[in-house]
């Protein structure tokens, strides 16, 4: 028996793109700007090479991973610069050899996660190592699930969900994979096919995760499955497999982002092909009340339901918009 190996290519797409306006369906919304922190020259502490996430602490001090500059800015919830944190490239306890993710707790203690290497580290509040672990898969993404625990996504022994205390102590798993689609089925054994590429967690616990093959959101809150949200939008295309690429695939994911706020869910789905404009679709008690174009991603939202999102139309910057229904 013959055994075949696909070479895999992995495609996520961070790109930003451009106008907001409002296309309700049953309520009509406006984003207003709030806050800007980016400039295209200057000072370099507020110059971003790429922003692949934004997160805050219970300050509400805001903290932007600048991907491209290996480095996390955090500012206080006015823009003020507060602090920069240097990412290291290389293969040591405290440094990345691949695109990096980041996770901070309430209290400002990041985690960096090693998207190649499956490694984690720690950095308290001023940016110092505090400590490192290895997990034992392949870990895709990261997220704070309270004070004293971390979430990670991947596949480990048929579980999606794995959360760790705050030393890498695994503690629990949970979720099902994915079905893979008949069409997929010759690669119904690879991993990456079951389970996104990443995942959102609110500041309650809960856990957003989408299903890659459908306009689909798993709810867990207690690592138990509480409720499915589903979508229809048109900007949304499932997972697709390509086999364009010389010897082997590539998995081209949908890349979407799950902010909640009181009972409303604010859903980012990045545009592609026919469709390049990205949405911000709002629901309220699971059910859909308006789309809006917007330029870039969601990553975070305040006590206040403030949102801030990533946009990169003319340079990168962080923009804080309040939600405003007309």
């Amino acid at each position: 028996m013959k055994r075949v190996i696909f070479p895999l290519v992995i495609f996520a797409f961070f790109i930003t793109t451009y106008s907001i306006h409002g296309l309700p369906k049953d309520k009509k919304f406006t984003l207003k700007e709030d806050l800007s922190i980016g400039l295209d020259y200057g000072d370099e502490n507020f110059m971003f090479g790429g922003i692949s996430n934004i997160n805050l602490d219970a300050k509400e001090n805001i903290y932007v991973l600048d991907w491209k500059n290996s480095r996390i800015q955090k500012f206080d919830s006015k823009g003020n610069f507060l602090n920069s944190f240097i990412i290291k490239k290389g293969q040591g306890p405290q440094e990345v050899s691949s695109f990096p993710r980041m996770a901070v707790t309430p209290e400002g203690i990041i985690y960096i996660m090693d998207l190649g290497a499956n490694k984690i580290f720690m950095l308290n509040e001023k940016g110092e190592f505090l400590q490192s672990f290895k997990t034992d898969f392949q870990v895709s993404d990261i997220a704070p699930y309270s004070r004293e625990r971390i979430a990670l996504l991947g596949l480990k022994e048929n579980k999606i969900l794995h959360v760790y205390d705050l030393e890498g102590n695994h503690l629990l798993s949970f979720g099902d994979p994915f079905e893979v689609p008949s069409k997929y089925s010759q690669y119904k054994d690879m991993p990456n096919l079951k389970l996104p590429m990443r995942f959102d967690c609110s500041k309650d616990g809960k856990l957003f995760v989408l299903n890659p093959h459908k306009y689909e959101i798993f709810v867990f809150k207690d690592a138990e499955l509480i409720k499915k949200i589903k979508g229809k939008n048109e900007t949304f295309k499932p997972l697709m497999v390509s086999r364009s690429i010389p010897r082997g695939i590539g998995i081209i994911f949908p890349v979407v982002y799950v902010l909640e706020y009181k009972d409303r869910l604010y859903v980012t789905i990045r545009g592609s092909g026919r469709y390049p404009q990205n949405k911000l679709e709002i629901f309220e008690n699971n059910k859909e009340v308006a789309t809006l174009t917007v330029k870039g991603f969601a990553y975070a939202i305040d006590k206040k339901g403030r949102i801030y999102f990533a946009e990169e139309e003319d340079f990168p910057r962080m923009v804080r918009y309040l939600l405003k229904e007309e």
